[in-house]
């Protein structure tokens, strides 16, 4: 039997990862599967660990942390797709594991051990992997406030700790955006946003419903918009999206589409899978089918 290769970040959830990986090799040693363990220095470690591995000597990769450590092991992996991965939420949002149905570290256990593979699209943001989310603007803003705050604050009030402290300095964005439907048709148009998301899977930041069309198997993303709103507004707004049901606003849209490109004479805040960083465009795409998920 080919041994699992786990990476872990030890220090996802506070200290979480860290215990959960334990288990994790309590477990695999009861069970007498082989196994190596590989921990995480820091920022962007996962992804140098996940492509220095010789795949062809490992059956599946195991992943302790959130939604970013999966991002790093996804973008090592990459060109090697053919790698299974089983996701053990250790996180501050785990919203990806939430999207496979993989609630708690028994079910993550169940799925690695006798699950079935699930293949689910791959978002690319400037050509750069992404299981998730990418988006822009307000959201972003926030979960760059929420990583400053995420080993102080409790997973349930990071957010909206986060949106409080950011709304009130945040100005609308001028935008260009050209728009591939799921027909293929393109369109480009100017809009004045608040925020963006291209969506692959369906929550973020902890638990947002911000894309109820989620299906990450259909070989399209979703575009969710907000235009420009009063503060206030985004206020009454921020709670809906939990339940799905912030389509009731009039400044809010989602469709399906293919592919999107975002552009802006100013550089914007832009998140993906909880990276931020800033530029005045992206390219969005998808590569349908990529990743091969355990679930159960």
């Amino acid at each position: 039997m080919k041994p699992y290769v786990i990476i872990v970040n030890p220090n996802a959830g506070r200290k979480k990862g860290h215990r959960s990986a334990n288990e994790l090799e309590k477990e695999l040693t009861a069970r007498k599967i082989p196994y190596q363990r590989f921990d995480t220095q820091g920022a962007g470690n996962g992804e140098q660990i996940a492509a220095s591995l010789k795949t062809e000597e490992f059956s599946q990769v195991l992943v302790v942390g959130g939604d970013g450590t999966l991002n790093e092991v996804v973008r090592g992996l990459s060109d090697r797709r053919e790698m299974p991965i089983a996701i053990f939420p250790a996180g501050t949002g785990n919203d990806v594991a939430r999207l496979l149905g993989i609630h708690n570290e028994e079910v993550a256990l169940q799925a690695a051990l006798s699950g079935s593979e699930k293949h689910i699209d791959m978002g690319l943001a400037e050509g750069v992997p992404f299981v998730n989310i990418f988006s822009f603007g307000l959201d972003a803003a926030i979960a760059t406030q929420a990583n400053l705050w995420k080993e102080k604050l409790p997973g349930w009030l990071l957010y909206p700790a986060a949106l409080i402290k950011t709304v009130f300095d945040f100005h609308p964005l001028d935008i260009t955006l050209t728009i591939v439907d799921a027909k293929g048709n393109e369109t480009r148009k100017q809009e004045k946003l608040m925020l963006m998301a291209v969506c692959n899977g369906s929550h973020y930041g902890g638990g947002m419903n911000i894309n109820p069309l989620s299906d990450p198997q259909d070989g399209l993303l979703e575009l969710c918009i907000v235009r420009a709103m009063p503060w206030w507004k985004i206020i009454a707004l921020f709670p809906t999206v939990y339940k799905g049901k912030h389509l009731q606003f009039r400044e809010v849209s989602l469709e399906r589409v293919t592919a999107v490109h975002v552009s802006s004479s100013k550089k914007m805040l832009m998140n993906r899978d909880g990276e931020t960083w800033t530029d005045h465009q992206a390219a969005i795409s998808l590569v349908p089918g990529a990743l091969r998920m355990k679930v159960l």
